[in-house]
């Protein structure tokens, strides 16, 4: 059998079975981009997310708290998702997955905090007397009546829209029209600050099983937004 490779048979393989080495080249191609974005994906540990129920102003809080875990060592990525509640359909639907689930931080209006969803009854991180000196600004005065408490008097969350610079960082909603015509009424909300317990970066307060207690960079995250809007 002639196996002898000869520049006539490469020529007449590559014209026929050209286009094999390019699908090759194609995958190998897309495996390796794959590859790198597994290794280079940030873990859950290795973000800070916060959910917001309104607009963040021109991006500044996320440039001053990434500023502020520059050099931090293990936060790679620091995130603020803006959910509008002019669609309530979309709205809620945004709250109940990246929300609930995947964010370490929420600012919402007090009615669906202890109304519609009852949340803080539900579960928000309890900020207890230890917690309450780590998140509460030094030389910043916290009076008692910001606090969010729920039907046991725990305290679940701090009032924000009303600190000095809110309105810099934050588009939020603290007065709407509701009803229509001679029943139409304004409206005025006040805005909480929470810490989710699903969150795997504040460390023995978290409820997940894969939270490590040396991870507490939402909770170094929720002092540091106190600090920016007071």
């Amino acid at each position: 059998m002639d196996t002898k490779i000869t520049r006539d048979r490469i020529d007449a393989h590559l014209e026929y079975d050209w286009f094999k080495y390019i699908l090759i080249l194609i995958l190998a191609i897309a495996l390796w981009i794959f590859a790198f974005q597994m290794i280079n994906q940030s873990r859950p540990y290795e973000e800070i997310t916060i959910f917001v129920a309104g607009m963040e102003q021109q991006g500044r809080a996320e440039h001053e708290l990434g500023r502020a875990f520059d050099g931090d060592g293990v936060i790679r990525d620091v995130r603020f998702v803006s959910a509008s509640e002019s669609d309530a359909m979309i709205f809620h639907a945004q709250l109940s997955t990246v929300g609930m689930i995947t964010s370490d931080i929420l600012i919402l209006p007090r009615n669906l905090l202890l109304t519609d969803y009852n949340f803080a009854a539900y579960g928000m991180v309890i900020i207890d007397d230890y917690l309450r000196e780590r998140v509460l600004p030094y030389g910043i005065a916290i009076d008692d009546e910001r606090f969010l408490r729920d039907r046991d008097d725990a305290i679940r969350g701090i009032r924000v829209d009303d600190l000095p610079n809110a309105e810099h960082f934050f588009r939020l909603e603290t007065e709407r029209t509701i009803g229509d015509g001679d029943d139409e009424e304004i409206e005025k909300r006040s805005f909480y600050m929470v810490i989710n317990p699903r969150s795997v970066n504040i460390g023995a307060y978290s409820n997940r099983r894969r939270a490590r207690a040396e991870h507490e960079q939402a909770i170094y995250a929720f002092r540091f937004l106190l600090e920016m809007m007071s």
